[in-house]
Order: structure tokens, then C-alpha cells, then sequence
């Protein structure tokens, strides 16, 4: 909703196919590289048959820097 309104949002997935942002959002934004909507996709670790998402690897520090880096902008 927030990115139909305008909104700069910040999203954080899954790298895994099915909760993707390709597949999940925010949309059209990701998929037209809309620069006012972060999106952070966490990384695999592991090996072939033990690979998993690893969502501590998105560094809050990064993603509250961003934040406050749009919020700057937008107060603009």
C-alpha cells in the first residue's frame, strides 16, 4: 500500500524463491529499480543440500542507516 501511495519504503526478504521481492514487492517498485524503496536480501549459507537463508546476515545498523538516510531525504 505504502509504495502505491508513494510512500519510500524499506524491505527485508528472503533470498529463498517463494517470499523473494521479485515475487513479493514492493511492486512495480523493485522490479523497476525505484531508488526511494530500499529492499535488503538476506544471503545463503551453506552447502548444496544444507543451504539456508541466513536473515541475522542483514545488518541492522545498515538497514537504520538507510532509514534515516530516506527519512533526510524526504524531509527535503
Amino acid at each position: 500500500m505504502a509504495v502505491a501511495l508513494g510512500v519510500p519504503t524499506i524491505s527485508v526478504y528472503s533470498p529463498i524463491p517463494t517470499c523473494h521481492p521479485q515475487r513479493w514487492g514492493p511492486y512495480p517498485a523493485y522490479v523497476e529499480h525505484d531508488a526511494q524503496h530500499e529492499v535488503f536480501v538476506a544471503p545463503m549459507r551453506g552447502e548444496n543440500g544444507d543451504r539456508q537463508e541466513d536473515m541475522a546476515a542483514v545488518s541492522v545498523q545498515e538497514v537504520w542507516v538507510r532509514g534515516q538516510a530516506a527519512i533526510r531525504q524526504r524531509l527535503r
